[in-house]
């Protein structure tokens, strides 16, 4: 992903992506302007690693058909996710650290410039909020590897499915 402008701590080696999306802006009179998105999107293939090129994920197929969503207003819902086959690769490195956690922690800088002198200052953006309405895992795969003491720990757990409905950020 060598066109995004920050360098990610993962390398994507393949995958498909097929979406049905829609963007509406809307700007009511009385009203902050929304930016809605809607529609669908189907992850085909995937195949993730680390920059180190130790596997990372691996994804059959991810289908996620979004809800309400509004990019300005920041609120994100999700009506439905499903996962088939995925495969993921977690390990504890010799300095006792996760590699997801690791991965996770390596967020963009949030450093905003000082508005100039004698401009209007920006209104806080509202909190984020997020839902899923249903997510599903079907046959999935989980290897750890932990190289934190002498002695190598490898387990797996294969064949696992979960399920949950409801979630949100309240």
């Amino acid at each position: 992903l060598d066109y995004l402008p920050r360098r990610l701590p993962i390398k994507v080696t393949s995958g498909a992506v097929d979406s049905d999306l829609k963007i509406a802006f809307r700007q009511q009179p009385d009203g902050p302007a929304t930016l809605g998105l809607s529609g669908s999107v189907v992850l085909k293939d995937l195949q993730v690693k680390e920059s180190s090129d130790a596997p990372l994920v691996s994804i059959k197929r991810l289908d996620l058909t979004l809800g309400v969503v509004d990019l300005l207003g920041r609120k994100f819902g999700i009506e439905r996710v499903v996962v088939d086959s995925p495969v993921i690769h977690s390990r504890v490195g010799r300095q006792g650290t996760i590699n997801w956690l690791d991965l996770l922690s390596t967020t963009p800088s949030t450093a905003q410039s000082a508005a100039p002198a004698g401009s209007k200052a920006e209104p806080p953006a509202p909190p984020l909020a997020w839902s899923v309405a249903e997510a599903r895992i079907n046959g999935g795969v989980l290897h750890w590897l932990d190289e934190s003491s002498d002695k190598l720990v490898r387990a797996s757990i294969e064949g696992f499915n979960l399920d949950l409905r409801k979630l949100d950020s309240k």
